[in-house]
């Protein structure tokens, strides 16, 4: 009797040290090349972004078959892949961050740059970069590029509720690129406007292009 019960705790510490040391736990955790909680803090603005997902090979098959496809982009190929994020500041600061992402937009301009490179969505899964947790990488021309920057800059001089948005440049799975980046309209955005948190509306795209 006793040596069951030696076994069975065996196998449960097996499994319990296989769950928490394995590879895809490890990697689902925010690192950085300090240990510096001032540093963290007062990094600011991102200099250069190096995304690489996990799984690149099933990331071009599915641009691949997104980019074939005539119609606009269809949710099928919106499925998410895990991605390790590099983030430099300009404070030297630079860090990891485990990531969810997957192609963002409708129309096929949003895959229009060298292949597999999309405009992304993306979820950061621990950390958060200036309070931001989930944001955009676009294509800069699907925006407007710099048009984009000086309007939500200029709405926000004016005081009015803009996201944080500027171009970065960027390696995506390791192909140099530059992307717009800009933040979410999420709860996060709100909190950090000084806002209470109430419910966020948002347009149905789908009616512009019934």
């Amino acid at each position: 009797m006793q040596n069951t019960s030696n076994k069975i705790k065996l196998i449960l510490f097996t499994v319990l040290a296989l769950i928490l040391f394995s590879p895809s736990v490890l990697a689902n955790k925010l690192s950085c090349n300090t240990d510096s909680i001032d540093k963290i803090i007062e990094a600011e603005n991102i200099i250069f972004i190096d995304i690489s997902t996990h799984k690149s090979k099933k990331w071009l098959k599915n641009y691949l078959k997104a980019y074939k496809d005539p119609r606009s982009i269809q949710e099928k190929y919106k499925k998410k892949f895990l991605a390790n994020i590099d983030v430099q500041f300009d404070n030297e600061l630079e860090c990891t961050f485990p990531s969810k992402i997957r192609i963002n937009g409708d129309h096929k301009d949003h895959l229009d740059s060298a292949p597999p490179i999309t405009s992304l969505d993306v979820e950061l899964l621990a950390g958060n970069i200036n309070s931001v947790i989930k944001f955009k990488l676009f294509i800069p021309h699907t925006k407007g590029g710099n048009n984009e920057v000086f309007s939500t800059a200029l709405l926000k001089e004016l005081g009015f509720l803009a996201p944080r948005t500027y171009h970065v440049p960027a390696v995506f799975n390791g192909l140099e690129t530059t992307f717009l980046f800009q933040e979410k309209i999420t709860k996060e955005f709100i909190e950090l406007n000084d806002l209470r948190e109430a419910p966020i509306l948002e347009g149905d795209e789908r009616f512009l292009w019934a």
